[in-house]
């Protein structure tokens, strides 16, 4: 078995260097950046928003601001609602109700589904609150609910509700981004605690298999993308060599699983800790283009949808794996900028 595995890896690092040569990365990078600037408007504001902010941030600009602008009105817009009604059990409840609804019928959707049937209230805080502070903060806009959300947020026991290994398999990457958010809210340090809990929920010897499998991948991506404030610096990779080494052990199951979006992401992780010439980076990206038609002009991938908008998050992290490193942007400052579209709450 370790004779065959060493033997499927040699192959995937051979067969990516006689395509490397022929592949043309920025080239690619170009036609999608190309291609989904043509078309964003047309696409919802949420996308709108994580391809400009992506896009900002490893450029710096100017032109991606407005959708940040109207989708951090959107943010404020809902953060006021949700702050005013933090303590209301009933608010609380129909806010964790439509989440619910919302869940795609996906393994990872009936989790979820399951997770918010049995009353986590802790989602509301991480989802409701956490998530719309933490993005406000990093575009340099404050509210005046902020000291008040913090507070309340003191008093909650994340680690005891957060770091549940039902909590941890339903919300793999979100439930990372929240540990690493509240502690860029200043609220609390569970980073340490997260590491230990999801090595419970996900066993680090690489016998998952399937969904997940890539549930795990996702998880374990976010550690360095988080810890990087989503793309705006690198990260030293000593702190993250524990993931390194999962990704390097499991490469032959990475690189043969079939979706574009975590062999990208396992590439990208790579090129955020400054491993730059690892031989991952080269085998992440000549897979991932393997996937780009030139018809379309994005990447596309075997059942996966060729909807612009079910794309964009395969595709802006294809861009990033082929062209990074490069100079990485904070921000954007938005505190002095408004928005023509205010959101009425």
């Amino acid at each position: 078995m370790l004779i065959i595995r060493r033997s499927l890896i040699l192959g995937l690092c051979l067969l990516a260097q006689s395509v490397s040569a022929q592949i043309d990365y920025s080239l690619i990078a170009s036609r999608i950046i190309e291609t989904y600037e043509t078309s964003l408007v047309t696409l919802p504001l949420s996308r709108q928003e994580h391809f400009s902010l992506r896009m900002y941030r490893t450029t710096g600009h100017g032109r991606y601001k407005p959708a940040i602008q109207l989708m951090a009105d959107h943010f404020q817009n809902n953060l006021r609602k949700n702050v005013a009604n933090i303590e209301d059990q009933i608010y609380i409840k129909h806010y964790l109700a439509k989440l619910k609804a919302d869940q795609k019928d996906t393994a990872k959707g009936r989790l979820r589904r399951e997770s918010l049937s049995q009353g986590n209230q802790v989602i509301f805080f991480t989802n409701g609150i956490v998530y719309p502070l933490v993005k406000l903060q990093e575009l340099n806009i404050s509210l005046p609910e902020k000291d008040h959300a913090i507070k309340i947020l003191r008093k909650i026991d994340f680690k005891k509700e957060l770091l549940k290994p039902s909590i941890l398999r339903a919300w793999a990457a979100p439930t990372v981004n929240w540990i690493f958010w509240l502690y860029q809210l200043g609220v609390v340090d569970l980073r340490n605690d997260l590491k230990l809990a999801f090595a419970k929920a996900f066993p680090m010897d690489g016998s998952l298999e399937g969904d997940d499998f890539v549930n795990q991948l996702y998880g374990l991506t976010h550690f360095i993308i988080a810890a990087s404030e989503y793309y705006q610096s690198y990260v030293e990779p000593e702190s993250y060599q524990w993931i390194l080494d999962f990704f390097e052990k499991n490469q032959a199951k990475i690189l043969t699983c079939g979706n574009p979006d975590i062999i990208a992401e396992v590439g990208v992780n790579f090129l955020i800790a400054k491993q730059y010439d690892h031989p991952l980076v080269g085998d992440t990206r000549n897979i991932v283009a393997k996937y780009f038609d030139q018809s379309h002009g994005i990447i596309l991938a075997k059942g996966m949808s060729s909807n612009m908008e079910k794309a964009e998050h395969r595709n802006v992290l294809a861009y990033l794996l082929f062209r990074l490193p490069m100079p990485l942007y904070k921000g954007p400052d938005l505190e002095h900028s408004t928005s023509r579209f205010r959101m009425s709450l």
